[in-house]
């Protein structure tokens, strides 16, 4: 009865973590549209992948201890609903302005979804280890397929209507699925503990390797999520293709990643010591692929290899900074989504500032250089010291996160 019952809790969240992601990486193909209604440069429409980042990073830092405090149930309850709502709305905004408020209050509530549902997961699944490794990976899975095929949905959608029915079928798709977590997940006994925000991110900022690895985890963000709302007009402005073909490419970046996530164990297992530099190499290798060729085939292939260099890269530097505090992998992930996002929202401004002045070469050459830095500095301060290992579970990473 628990297992069929846990089996059903991971169906369900992760149905909805599928949505959240897709709507986050079907914005590629969304913004090209959105910038032709409402007769603007593409780089400004791009701050809406801003607006929605940075409320994202900093609200995930409140939602874990207030779910520890008020009940998981409580909040995801709460915040799907909302996420559905703000999501949905984005549809029938009549202009630029509302959109980027919406994407605001989106993005705050979506900040919730992800860790709380994981923790939601953890309890089910209980102590047994291999339970909750199985549960974990199943969950993300869905997650990882959410944002793989998210680029597809979004150019199809915006090829058949506009970037409006791409944010009208995400958001009714969440809010049908948040209205099913409001009357399936049962509301938890409330805790009779105090919020101790300060006191749980003072425990884990006073370790050596977290203060190590979450600014690398910026630069991740940087690089990676603050150049891929981009790669839709690249292409646009690079080859006749249509919204859904791009579409279909850009999902290319979720396929690499998650081949990532499966071979990047035996990689690391075998290229121990120079693991973070082949990253590196793989990462802005790819990059280069991608802005020297118009060849929208070999753009796929580079797009491929840089969502496989992320997986590379990523659940390493989770890895790490969980093991520096296994007490408290709620607040570290808290802590590594903040980093991520805000990287993420200020390479968006960053890329969109760049564009005003130069071309499209530009903002993969600073990527290059941002992605291949942060796999230098994670490769330098690799902890060294004796009884902190070299090899980190890159599995248990991605399933923690």
């Amino acid at each position: 009865m628990k297992q069929k019952k846990l089996s059903r809790l991971i169906l369900l969240l992760g149905s909805m973590l599928f949505f959240l992601q897709g709507d986050n990486y079907a914005s590629a193909p969304v913004l090209v549209d959105l910038a032709k209604e409402f007769g603007m440069s593409f780089s400004h429409a791009a701050l809406t992948v801003t607006f929605y980042m940075v409320p994202f990073g900093f609200f995930t830092l409140i939602f874990g201890p207030l779910g520890d405090r008020f009940g998981k149930a409580t909040i995801l309850r709460s915040a799907a609903f909302f996420t559905g709502i703000f999501s949905l709305a984005n549809a029938f905004m009549p202009s630029f302005f509302f959109v980027c408020m919406v994407r605001i209050f989106n993005g705050a509530f979506a900040a919730a979804v992800m860790p709380v549902s994981m923790a939601l997961i953890g309890e089910m699944a209980g102590t047994n280890t291999k339970t909750l490794q199985a549960s974990l990976s199943k969950t993300m899975s869905i997650m990882f397929l959410g944002g793989a095929v998210g680029p597809a949905i979004g150019g199809w959608l915006s090829h058949l209507g506009s970037w409006r029915l791409v944010y009208g079928f995400y958001g009714g798709a969440e809010l049908i699925l948040a209205t099913v977590i409001f009357f399936t997940i049962p509301l938890q006994p409330v805790p009779q503990r105090k919020l101790k925000f300060f006191s749980a991110y003072g425990k884990a900022l006073s370790r050596p390797n977290i203060i190590k690895t979450v600014p690398i985890l910026f630069l991740v963000g940087l690089s990676i999520l603050g150049l891929f709302p981009f790669l839709g007009k690249f292409l646009e402005s690079n080859s006749s293709l249509s919204l859904s073909s791009i579409g279909l490419i850009l999902s290319l970046f979720g396929i690499g990643a998650l081949f990532g996530g499966r071979f990047t164990p035996i990689i690391k297992s075998r290229f121990e010591k120079l693991y973070f530099p082949i990253t590196g190499i793989i990462g802005t290798g790819s990059l280069g692929i991608m802005v020297l060729n118009s060849n929208s085939v070999l753009f796929g292939a580079g797009l491929c290899g840089y969502g496989f260099a992320f997986m590379m890269l990523q659940p390493v530097l989770i890895a790490r900074a969980q093991q520096a505090f296994p007490s408290g992998r709620g607040t570290v992930m808290s802590l590594a989504s903040l980093h991520m996002a805000m990287g993420g929202g200020i390479g968006t401004l960053l890329n969109s500032a760049l564009l005003r002045y130069w071309q499209y070469d530009i903002i993969f050459k600073t990527s290059a250089v941002l992605f291949f830095s942060g796999c230098i500095l994670a490769w330098l301060t690799s902890p060294r010291e004796s009884g902190m290992p070299l090899s980190f579970d890159v599995k248990d990473a991605s399933q923690s996160s």
